[in-house]
């Protein structure tokens, strides 16, 4: 009898799984396995266990603890605060104010919902992606791209780095247990496994072909027009190709570096000074252990900031 119920649940949570296109971005933090490494010497070991009993235990506990249950708490704020700030900043464009009422608010619900999946050192952002509606499509790979771009940025600049891989296609979505699943996470952790190599977001085939495709299927009104217009602007000129020809999320390109300077000058200039103290440091770090393959990585990174230095003033 439970078998046959649970069977019937099993059917019924079937029933309401619904495959549709995604836009998915999957960013794996490094450094993460050595850092759980302490929270093992300290809760699977005896004298691990016998320091946790003290104040030096519990200190260090916590410390390990804000590397890795921390850093990616802080991630998840640093996505929501610039998926909300990206929002803000398409109603303040001043051709909102003499738009009709009927165009404000197809612009006051254009936000798709943004949900989290995380599995250990992995955040996986995503986003229903429906061509039913270009302005709402544009706007959501925009969105993703911006709060990319922006969370590279200050993330990077405190010295937490990752890689990822960002792509759109077909995927599941369970209610229940608040995840996704399909091909739209496949070819993400595709991208960030084998093709980032280092602290990159690469943009998959799919989605640069997306972004780039200059074809219009819906006619909007003047301002709404102009909306798509820039976002597809946007879009465009915040992805690029890098040095192995694998297109990238360009987080320090003019288009971030224009709007950084705009909105706060100062702390931008401050995360990428930042930023590369820590580089050099990881850089320096992995060579003194003759480690060429992750000290490679930062060098990579490194050039990257070199070559957009001055898009921020900072040559």
């Amino acid at each position: 009898m439970q078998k046959r119920l649970n069977r019937q649940k099993m059917n019924d949570k079937e029933k309401n799984v619904i495959p549709r296109n995604y836009l998915v971005t999957l960013i794996d933090i490094l450094g993460q396995k050595k850092c759980l490494e302490g929270h093992r010497s300290l809760t699977e070991t005896p004298k691990g266990r016998d320091l946790l009993k003290t104040k030096e235990g519990h200190e260090k506990f916590r410390k390990i603890q804000d590397e890795t249950f921390g850093k990616i708490i802080r991630l998840r704020e640093y996505f929501e605060i610039a998926l909300r700030t990206f929002g803000e900043s398409v109603l303040k464009n001043s051709a909102y104010n003499t738009a009709s009422r009927d165009d404000k608010c197809i612009i006051e619900n254009i936000t798709s919902p943004i949900s989290y999946q995380f599995v250990s050192d992995t955040i996986i952002i995503y986003t229903p992606l429906t061509s039913e509606n270009e302005l709402e499509m544009r706007y959501s790979i925009a969105a993703m791209i911006s709060a990319c771009m922006n969370v590279m940025l200050v993330s990077f600049g405190n010295g937490t780095f990752f890689r990822g891989g960002m792509e759109f296609g077909v995927g599941t979505e369970f209610a229940d247990d608040n995840g996704i699943y399909g091909l739209a996470l496949n070819d993400t952790y595709y991208l960030e496994n084998k093709i980032a190599e280092y602290p990159r977001i690469v943009i998959g085939n799919k989605l640069k072909e997306l972004i780039q495709c200059k074809e219009r299927v819906t006619e909007y009104s003047i301002f709404l027009n102009g909306v798509n217009d820039r976002l597809d602007d946007f879009c465009n000129s915040s992805i690029t190709e890098d040095k192995d020809g694998k297109y990238i999320v360009d987080f320090l390109g003019k288009t971030n570096a224009r709007l950084g300077l705009e909105s706060f000058p100062e702390d931008s200039k401050n995360y990428i000074g930042c930023g590369l103290e820590h580089i050099g440091s990881q850089y320096t770090k992995h060579l003194s252990k003759g480690d060429k393959k992750l000290s490679s990585r930062y060098e990579l990174l490194k050039n990257y900031y070199f070559e957009r230095l001055g898009n921020w003033g900072l040559e």
